[in-house]
C-alpha cells in the first residue's frame, strides 16, 4: 500500500475533469471543458485507450492517455502515448518515468509490438533527454498532419 507522499497510478475518472483540464493547459491545449469531458468519457469507455493518473495526497500530478491499435507492418499491436504531462512543480521525483512504465507494463499486457509518441523538440522534456532515459529511441520518420 503506498505511503501518504507517494503517488497512485490509477485510470482516470470522470471526476477527475478539472485535473485534466489543467494538465492539459500545463501541456499548452486550453481545451473546452465540456469537450473534454466527452472525450475522457470516451477514451474511459474505450477498449483501446487508456487514460491513466498519478495522484498524491489527494491531488492529480500528472497524466498519460495511450491509445492502442493493430498494424498491418508489423502484424501485431502498437501503443501510442496521445498526452503525457506532469504538474511543473512536481517534474524530476519520477513521476513520468513510474507513469511511462505503467504505460509499458499495459502495452504488454495487451501483447503490443510497441510503444510510440511524439513530440516537439523544444519541449523542455525532450531537451533534457526524458524520452530516452524512459528508453525510447528518437526514429527517423517524419510526422505529417492533415487539419480537417
Amino acid at each position: 500500500m503506498p505511503s501518504m507522499h507517494e503517488p497512485t497510478i490509477r485510470p482516470a475518472v470522470l471526476a477527475d475533469l478539472c485535473a485534466v483540464r489543467e494538465l492539459m493547459i500545463e501541456l499548452g491545449y486550453d481545451v473546452d471543458t465540456d469537450a473534454l469531458e466527452t472525450t475522457l468519457r470516451d477514451l474511459a469507455s474505450n477498449p483501446d485507450a487508456v487514460v491513466l493518473v498519478s495522484e498524491s495526497e489527494g491531488r492529480i500530478d500528472a497524466l498519460l492517455s495511450m491509445s492502442f491499435r493493430p498494424q498491418l507492418h508489423v502484424a501485431s499491436l502498437t501503443g501510442t502515448i496521445d498526452e503525457l504531462v506532469t504538474r511543473r512543480e512536481q517534474r524530476g521525483r519520477g513521476i513520468g518515468h513510474a507513469l511511462v512504465r505503467a504505460a509499458a507494463e499495459e502495452a504488454r499486457r495487451r501483447g503490443a509490438f510497441r510503444i510510440e509518441l511524439t513530440t516537439r523538440k523544444n519541449r523542455a522534456s525532450y531537451e533534457r533527454g526524458f524520452y530516452a532515459s524512459c528508453g525510447f529511441v528518437e526514429s527517423t520518420s517524419a510526422l505529417f498532419r492533415m487539419v480537417l
